[in-house]
């Protein structure tokens, strides 16, 4: 995004928000997508699947902005074996173009949150559009860098997955008001 857009947009919210519970970076040269700081195309580059290695881990700065006591990780790599396919379809109706969501949806538990006795945060990590499963498989939900800072700060991390359809061509999250807006 353009740097102009993005000030704009941290003005619009400082409408409804402290300034301070709004984080931003401005000075890395990256292109719309989700930066990480080992995965992904160039810093530069502007494309599928829209994740970008730019020495940069937004995932841990968002996660530690929200939560305050995180730790950035040790790893570059999660457990894949704690990433978990889950049915959607029990949540949405499915068949409801309005709601756009894919039947399948990840979950990530981290190793010491496997048993009920350890209380874990739970964080909700949308994908941007063309970042479905639909569109790049499970690329944004096993190399955004959430499930490595997860992993060492006991959070679970959930990602629900969208779908493209007429009214959603890019199957995107309605951030934007692109499906509210057009019915």
């Amino acid at each position: 995004m353009f740097a102009g857009v993005m000030q704009k947009l941290l003005e619009y919210y400082e409408n409804f928000v402290h300034a301070s519970d709004i984080g931003t970076e401005f000075k890395i040269p990256a292109e719309h997508a989700m930066l990480t700081d080992n995965y992904g195309n160039d810093c530069s580059y502007v494309g599928k699947p829209f994740i970008n290695n730019c020495n940069y881990s937004v995932a841990y700065k968002a996660l530690h902005h929200i939560y305050g006591d995180v730790v950035p990780a040790t790893s570059s790599k999660a457990n894949s074996a704690h990433l978990l396919e889950f049915d959607q379809s029990e949540f949405f109706a499915l068949s409801d173009e309005l709601v756009s969501m894919d039947e399948t949806g990840y979950l990530y538990v981290p190793s010491a949150c496997q048993n009920s006795s350890k209380a874990c945060r739970l964080h909700i990590a949308l994908h941007g559009c063309l970042m479905s499963r639909e569109v790049i498989g499970t690329t944004f939900v096993k190399h955004a860098g959430y499930n490595q800072v997860a992993e060492v700060n006991d959070i679970i991390v959930l990602y629900p997955q969208t779908h493209s359809n007429a009214l959603n061509p890019y199957s995107c999250f309605d951030w934007y008001v692109f499906v509210t807006f057009y019915n």
